[in-house]
């Protein structure tokens, strides 16, 4: 019999045990959760403005100024009157809320929350799924650095945080508490009316069921899953669009040539340093995968994700986090085979990597804060969009029609609402024929002059540095009214 003494010493020893642990994995949390805000305001005050913020945020201005959601394009020549579905209504709403409360800084500050709570949901689902303190924080920072070119102000960083909201449910789902899965109409009615990538998570539900019933066998668990599935699927016609929204994913889907011709559209380069982390993740990843497979212990859902991941990701860059997500969380089921006995023994490491982890925070806080200014944002935009250029056009009241450069075409919808663009990053307005044809035109196709559009423009804006401007500097059917001295721009005008 143990003397109460000591049975007491104990039952406060592990009650002190409990306390500490628990401390640390609020340091370790709130560090990531801090380390990814600072280093998302880091990143974006010091790089470029993502094109499609631009008519996002016109987009929002739009909605407040009517009242109304637009049933027809009002921002473009080709579109206008057209029917139009703007289905990240939502987004632009919230991205331009932030902005009419604090100017580009609220953008940036909206990037750094929706970093904060995508890293933040990211280190809870891999401490769910089994993985020690340690190697969650180097998982969890490795990818956050991969994603982190897309902390742009773009609805996919809701995408991204819903991704993980629904997998934090299924994985609740997978330990019995099957309740929490009548929460997923819910986010669904919520995704739909943001981002059209709630496609993507109702493919992830479909394989959390395959996964259920591949497990269980049982019709009540199918019957579950599918009632939930098809909850989940009406409420992503809660939107002011309807089945509409369908008909928008059908045509991206189909625009395949654009694949190769827009930046975000194109497959890693593995020119930058997040397309190996990328790499290395998936690697990892299958790695862990097929030690699985040894005993028999490799989950179906996480394979059937795992391979819409690197089939999405390895497509197109802008898709690249859902492998890097579902990547994590792979590596994150695999347990080490000591790690009850090992637990002890990590102590001193864990608490090392929490101290990591908070100096990091520190670091990207005294990085990024300083230079967060409105100064700062303003020049960075001017360095990559037509800023002096258009208060060019504002000033003179210059007259249409415009012919812009396509990566151009967002800010000037924002800049210059009073000219419908020619050219803008709304692919489902402008179809696929036309996007080729000006991107042909701007690098001096040898049929150029055949571009109609372009011949019955009377402002043209485009950079400097592309072949359209040097060839237009030598066409004597148009002169040259304004160039920037230390930006991008040049403004053409028809004789």
């Amino acid at each position: 019999m143990v003397p109460r003494t000591r049975r007491l010493a104990r039952e406060r020893q592990g009650v002190r045990l409990k306390k500490a642990i628990s401390a640390r994995e609020i340091v370790a949390f709130a560090a990531v959760v801090i380390g990814a805000g600072a280093f998302v305001l880091a990143v974006r005050t010091r790089a470029g403005w993502d094109q499609d913020i631009w008519w996002h945020l016109a987009t929002g201005r739009w909605i407040v100024q009517h009242g109304q959601l637009p049933a027809t394009d009002p921002f473009s020549q080709y579109g206008l009157h057209q029917p139009w579905i703007a289905y990240s209504w939502l987004f632009e709403l919230i991205a331009y809320g932030a902005y009419a409360a604090l100017g580009l800084e609220g953008i940036v500050l909206l990037c750094a929350a929706l970093g904060s709570l995508i890293a933040g949901g990211l280190y809870l689902l891999v401490r769910r799924l089994g993985a020690p303190l340690l190697p969650t924080l180097v998982l969890v920072l490795a990818a956050f650095y991969a994603i982190m070119p897309l902390t742009t102000p773009r609805p996919w960083l809701f995408s991204l945080l819903f991704f993980l909201v629904e997998l934090h449910v299924i994985v609740d789902a997978q330990h019995g508490r099957t309740r929490t899965l009548w929460l997923l109409p819910l986010l669904f009615v919520v995704w739909a009316n943001i981002h059209i990538q709630f496609a993507i998570g109702l493919v992830v539900l479909a394989a959390g069921a395959v996964d259920a019933y591949w497990n269980n066998h049982q019709r009540d668990v199918l019957v579950r899953w599918i009632s939930v599935g098809l909850a989940s699927g009406l409420a992503t016609l809660v939107t002011p669009f309807h089945v509409r929204l369908y008909l928008v994913a059908r045509e991206y889907m189909g625009q395949s040539e654009l694949w190769e011709r827009i930046g975000e559209f194109v497959a890693p380069t593995f020119r930058t340093s997040p397309d190996w982390v990328i790499l290395a993740l998936v690697l990892a990843a299958a790695g862990c995968l097929g030690w699985q497979a040894r005993d028999r212990s490799m989950g179906v859902f996480w394979l059937l994700l795992f391979v819409l991941g690197v089939w999405l990701g390895f497509r197109s860059r802008r898709d690249t986090w859902v492998v890097v997500a579902t990547a994590t969380c792979v590596i994150a089921t695999v347990q080490p085979r000591a790690t009850e006995q090992g637990r002890d023994a990590m102590s001193v490491p864990e608490w090392l990597g929490s101290i990591v982890a908070v100096a990091l925070a520190l670091f990207f806080l005294i990085l990024g804060v300083p230079r967060f200014s409105s100064k700062q944002l303003e020049a960075n935009v001017a360095r990559n969009y037509p800023v002096k250029a258009a208060e060019f056009i504002d000033n003179q009241n210059a007259a249409g029609p415009l012919y812009n450069y396509f990566d151009w075409g967002g800010y000037l919808i924002w800049r210059l609402p009073r000219l419908p663009v020619s050219m803008d990053g709304r692919t489902p307005v402008h179809g696929v024929a036309r996007i080729l044809r000006q991107a042909d035109t701007w690098h001096g196709a040898p049929n150029w002059r055949d571009d109609a559009e372009l011949m019955n423009a009377r402002l043209i804006v485009g950079p400097s540095d592309v072949p359209l401007a040097s060839l237009l500097r030598l066409d004597q059917r148009f002169r040259l009214v304004y160039e920037d001295r230390d930006g991008p721009a040049v403004v053409f005008e028809a004789k």
